[in-house]
């Protein structure tokens, strides 16, 4: 038998276990040279024959294994790589037939497979490259004519290049003809990939030939090109491992609700629709096929609603159930990770919820939006047609986590029949959604109950009992580590720690530590990865908490708290209004502690709170310590859309609430209403500070309709002062702040206070100068301020304060009047005082006459 093996790029170990068997177990082994690292060879048999095919022509090849055939011995013929990669194995298979000896393949690890380790890269980055181009130079040996380098460069993605570092120059020149990669594309060359003596060199296409030269590479280099070697490449995350996406293992974070309608009348009735669900909180949009060709969406129907069941709440399809049947059956997976979908006739006068009835909320959808429209709402759900015990809606009321969605059906169809079921549990939790008859709720360890397939446990810890499990989300997880302790350490000692206790992982809520890891990189990390919440304490607060913690003297003296990982979770409880005790008291190893936290029984006189937080001019780093903390203990973040965007990958885990411009109200009412009326934690979030043209006013005009008791408002860095800073010193003496938006002031009462502005040579500071409705505001104004002042004022404005673009440009009064400005930029206009001094604006005060 003939066994052809790849040998791997060249350190021993990277051999397949199954090729090192292989060689171990040959008679003969026939061996790539030089290209072969010779401590492979050190594992064969000390009577087996050992040949060096860089010696040996193919004739020599082939005779020696037809020598080795006819004696009935095993031979390898051991190629560098991967053997079907410029291995030449083809030419000795097809010998090898021909006479009918039976031969194997064992494949190996590639070289560019290698490269690609050791440069901790990745060649298919989204939005970079999407494939991967293994080729050559044409040398000695000849290329087919539509795969000249030249022509493959021309794709611009990821290369691999092989034989090729005898001829850099030439590779150049072939790779900058293809017309897409430039001289400043990234290569590298990967020479001796996993030898003791690699070298891997970064560098540019137009350098790659004086690199080369430079290390005196002129073979056994592998040569790689593509924007993917970039140091940050601005590539997008994998859908794979997104939160918001869905797979058949895993519910992603769904979005809003999306409509799609196939006629006229159809399209009518969706914006029917889409007004009647104008408050949500998410994506609402309409998608019609009968529109102009201008109008018409990017995409095709079907990708559009492809698209849409993976990142949506609900889609809801106005017209034939046939037709929505058919465009989501190939994307169906399971109840627990499909979207609600409905159908409506496009009269209106019939809402069916098609699939996710329970989980996804499809029959909640449809009841609300029947009473909304005056339609008849036709529920199909055997528990709903009865109005029996649904377990899965059970589920979701009381946040706990289906484990096995399987055993839905054994518990259903025992409520079906009219049997009664138990559910037990060992928590103490109050459980909503109970009725008074057929359910039977048993307390208490669950080591000694006897279940059925037909029963129901809810716990956070594992069993092996047959039955539907959900587990609860009523965890705290407590964390505590040494400085500098690595992402991966944490990681292994939590997979120990969930295994070892034989808990859901499912029931964590969030992670706590105290305040000196609060910049912590492993922990932050380890947070991120696992979507929790990462919120901490300082000492004064930890060591304020009653109950029975683990002593430590050691961490005591450290951080001035007798126990980190158990009173932190304890506090997480308590800040989110929640009475907990210690299930799993400290758990160490490899220098990080672990502790959990367990809900006790409900949430204790939970009581709504809204924190109106000015976030500053944009950026994170301007953002408050008090407004980053208010944040983190908010569940809920409102604001406009715009300025909720960044904060949404800071917050992944929360809930937003965003509008557009010209519904401030609805933002507020929404606000106020989750935090008094639905008790909820809510922060409502403004450009620069809440009081200066934000919506502090505005919540506090409405509140007065609720009984509030626990409105908080948090100061920002407004535009006028970070914007001033930009500039230099323009502020220095009084000032006004004027905004040109007529919205809600009427423009005679905007040009009064430009003119008092004036007449008092105040340095005046220009909000919203410019809309795309309002062009000739700013001129206007100008013209005004003109009258008092010389056209020679020192004058400027500031663009994106805080933000990606951030600019801003000096000038004078006169030249800002023909200035094209939008609404997020800020304009400073100078006083008498007012100079530029070394390229900033500084308003004089006074100091400098003194001085002389």
């Amino acid at each position: 038998m003939i066994h052809f093996v790849g040998a791997g790029p060249g350190a021993p170990d990277l051999i397949t276990l199954r090729g090192e068997k292989l060689l171990k177990e040959a008679d003969l082994i026939i061996y790539a040279g030089s290209l072969v690292n010779p401590k492979l060879l050190q594992v064969c048999k000390e009577d087996a024959k050992i040949l060096d095919s860089a010696k040996m022509n193919l004739d020599q090849v082939i005779e020696a294994m037809f020598r080795a055939e006819k004696k009935g011995l095993n031979t390898v013929r051991l190629h560098t790589g991967d053997p079907s990669l410029y291995g030449a194995i083809r030419e000795q298979m097809d010998l090898l037939s021909k006479e009918g000896i039976a031969y194997d393949i064992t494949p190996g690890v590639s070289s560019f497979q290698g490269a690609a380790a050791a440069l901790s890269a990745e060649y298919t980055l989204p939005d970079i490259s999407q494939s991967l181009i293994i080729s050559r130079l044409e040398g000695r040996t000849g290329v087919p004519e539509n795969e000249k380098l030249s022509a493959l460069a021309s794709h611009g993605s990821s290369m691999a290049i092989f034989l090729s570092a005898s001829d850099l120059e030439g590779l150049k020149e072939e790779l900058l003809k293809g017309g897409t990669y430039t001289e400043d594309t990234p290569a590298a060359i990967a020479y001796k990939v996993s030898w003791k003596d690699e070298k891997i060199i970064k560098t540019t296409i137009k350098d790659l030939p004086e690199a080369g030269r430079s290390e005196g590479i002129k073979k056994t280099a592998l040569i790689l090109v593509g924007d993917f070697l970039k140091e940050a490449p601005n590539y997008q995350k994998s859908k794979l491992y997104d939160k918001d996406f869905t797979t058949g293992y895993r519910a992603g974070r769904k979005k809003g609700i999306s409509i799609i309608s196939f006629t006229k009348k159809g399209f009518e009735l969706a914006f029917r629709l889409k007004n009647a669900l104008s408050g949500a909180s998410a994506p609402l949009e309409v998608y019609e096929e009968s529109l102009s060709e201008e109008a018409k969406p990017s995409l095709s129907r079907k990708e559009w609603i492809n698209d849409r069941f993976y990142k949506r709440e609900a889609l809801i399809f106005i017209g034939a159930t046939g037709i929505a049947v058919r465009m989501i059956a190939d994307l169906m997976q399971s109840k627990t990770t499909d979207p609600a979908v409905l159908v409506m006739d496009e009269e209106g006068r019939n809402m069916i919820p098609l699939i996710s009835g329970h989980l996804g909320g499809a029959n909640e959808l449809a009841l609300k939006l029947s009473e909304l429209l005056g339609a008849n709402p036709v529920i199909t759900t055997a528990t709903d047609l009865k109005g029996s015990f649904a377990v899965d809606l059970f589920a979701k009321e009381n946040e706990l986590k289906i484990i096995n969605p399987e055993k839905i059906k054994h518990v259903s169809s025992k409520v079906l029949e009219g049997d009664s079921i138990e559910i037990y549990t060992d928590t103490d939790l109050k459980l909503k959604g109970l009725p008074e008859e057929g359910v039977s709720l048993i307390r208490g360890a669950l080591k000694e109950k006897e279940v059925k397939a037909s029963s129901v446990i809810i716990s956070i810890y594992k069993s092996d009992l047959d039955a539907l499990k959900l587990c609860p989300f009523t965890a705290y997880l407590g964390i505590g580590c040494k400085k500098g302790t690595d992402k991966a350490v944490i990681e292994e000692v939590y997979r120990d720690f969930i295994s070892e206790k034989a808990i859901y992982p499912n029931c964590i809520r969030g992670l706590a530590s105290i305040d000196l890891k609060k910049e912590e990189r492993g922990i932050l990390d380890f947070a991120k990865d696992h979507d929790l919440p990462f919120v901490t304490f300082t000492r004064d607060e930890l060591m304020a908490l009653e109950g029975d913690f683990t002593f430590s003297q050691r961490v005591l003296d450290l951080t001035g708290v007798d126990n980190v990982c158990e009173r932190s979770a304890a506090a997480y409880a308590k800040k989110q209004g929640f009475s907990s005790e210690i299930e799993i008291k400290k758990y160490k190893k490899n220098g990080v502690t672990l502790a959990l936290a367990l809900i006790k029984e409900e949430e204790v006189s939970k009581k709504g709170k809204l924190y109106i937080i000015g976030r500053g001019p944009g950026s994170e780093e301007d953002m408050t310590f008090r407004a980053r903390k208010a944040l983190e203990a908010s569940d809920l973040i409102c604001g406009y859309s715009k300025y909720l965007k960044d904060l949404k990958l800071i917050f992944p885990h929360k809930d937003f609430y965003e509008t557009g411009m010209g519904r401030e109200l609805e933002r507020c009412r929404y606000a106020l209403k989750s935090a008094f009326e639905d008790k909820r934690r809510v922060a409502m979030v403004c450009s620069g500070d809440a009081g200066i043209y934000g919506m502090s006013g505005p919540i506090l005009w409405e509140a007065k309709k609720y009984k509030v008791s626990d409105i908080e408002m948090i100061p920002g860095i407004s535009a006028s002062l970070s914007g001033a800073a930009l500039l230099g010193a323009p502020l220095m003496n009084d000032f006004v702040t004027i905004s040109l938006s007529d919205i809600m002031t009427p423009p005679e009462l905007i040009e009064k206070r430009l003119r008092a502005a004036g007449m008092g040579d105040l340095v005046t500071v220009i909000y919203n100068p410019m809309s795309s409705k309002r062009r000739d505001h700013l001129k206007k104004a100008c013209d005004i301020l003109l009258e008092y002042r010389p056209e020679d004022t020192v004058s400027a404005y500031v663009r994106n304060i805080g933000r990606e673009g951030e600019s801003y440009k000096l000038l004078t009064l006169f030249e800002l009047r023909e200035a094209d400005l939008d609404m997020f930029t800020t304009v400073f206009i100078g006083n008498k005082d007012t100079r530029i001094i070394d390229g900033k604006m500084v308003t004089l005060r006074g100091y400098e006459e003194k001085e002389g």
